[in-house]
């Protein structure tokens, strides 16, 4: 699938970007655990846009009445 694709310049990125995220939490793996702490900015970030959601809800309902 991707050998078809004729840029070569946004495949070679796209693989270097997850040859980087594989090679980072397996090397961390050992001394630290960096798979949690990923997992917690990605959460936090999902309750940022939640929150945000929750409160343009809440804008427009007032607005409303």
């Amino acid at each position: 699938m991707s050998d078809s694709q004729p840029p070569k310049n946004v495949i070679n990125i796209g693989d270097r970007r997850h040859k980087a995220k594989k090679a980072r939490p397996q090397r961390e793996t050992l001394g630290r655990k960096s798979k949690p702490s990923h997992q917690n900015k990605i959460s936090w970030a999902h309750y940022a846009q939640l929150i945000l959601f929750l409160l343009l809800i809440a804008y427009l309902m007032e607005q409303c009445r």
